[in-house]
């Protein structure tokens, strides 16, 4: 059943989002971060976690379901704010606004124009904040994905139709390393126009059956979809395998239970 697969893997993402928790050596955020102690929490999953939970929230009228949904939100926001990483907080920010303006544009446009207001009048506290806890204004490793990206842009001007292929390794900073963090960098330079045009056909199959959705569940779809994708081309979730078959389920799971039934035809004899 599909209800089970996405309460299945919602289980995952909070038992991991717990354990992350529980193992930060200091909660000051300028010393200690969760993917130093529980390196799997930086593949991204929590992100998955927050969609299985909302969904679900959104889905059921139990109780105690209900319950366990809110709960599970109450874990899976701190950790991946624990993780100090600024592509998984943009990309639940940015998640979130999206299935918020699917759903009611106005809505998601007041919210918007809110967070500039706030943004606007605190820019100093919210720079110094970030200086402090999400390292802005340390261009050390926003430099190093660049240099990273470029170099990948030139393998795939040098083989822009099949790519270096899966095996190719490239030389970073004297190291050599066969992942960038950066997914759209990673197909071009590894499969090139051909493959990375296969692996964007299923997406374009998925979201085009997305919009079959009603605008309640559509809204959480979507946002969920920005929230991954814009994570896995800011980060480095090649790190961990799992997330993409984890991913797959889900996405599955989620559209058998959005997508309206089909009523059956009568065959004649």
């Amino acid at each position: 059943r599909p209800h089970l697969v996405i309460a299945a893997i919602l289980l995952v993402c909070v038992v991991d989002a717990a354990m992350s928790l529980v193992r930060m050596p200091t909660w000051d955020l300028r010393l200690a971060r969760s993917t130093f102690t529980y390196f799997k929490m930086i593949v991204g999953h929590p992100l998955v976690g927050l969609f299985c939970a909302a969904f679900l929230l959104r889905l059921t009228r139990r109780r105690w379901v209900r319950w366990a949904c809110a709960g599970s939100l109450v874990v899976l926001v701190p950790a991946v704010v624990a993780t100090v990483s600024r592509g998984m907080m943009l990309a639940m920010v940015l998640g979130s606004l999206t299935a918020m303006w699917v759903r009611r544009p106005t809505r998601g446009l007041m919210a918007l124009a809110a967070a500039m207001v706030i943004a606007a009048v605190f820019a100093t506290t919210l720079l110094d904040l970030g200086a402090q806890y999400l390292r802005i204004g340390d261009q050390g490793t926003v430099d190093g994905r660049v240099r990273e990206i470029a170099e990948c842009l030139e393998v795939f001007r040098a083989m822009p139709v099949f790519g270096a292929g899966l095996g190719a390794e490239i030389v970073i900073d004297g190291f050599y390393v066969s992942y960038v963090h950066n997914m759209l960098a990673y197909h071009l330079w590894k499969f090139g126009l051909v493959g990375s045009a296969l692996f964007a056909l299923p997406v374009m199959s998925l979201a085009r059956q997305s919009l079959r959705t009603p605008r309640a569940l559509r809204a959480m779809i979507l946002g969920g979809a920005v929230s991954v994708l814009v994570y896995v081309v800011t980060a480095a979730s090649y790190k961990g395998y799992f997330f993409v078959p984890m991913v797959g389920m889900v996405v599955g799971s989620a559209l058998q239970i959005a997508l309206p039934r089909r009523a059956p035809t009568e065959v004649r004899a």
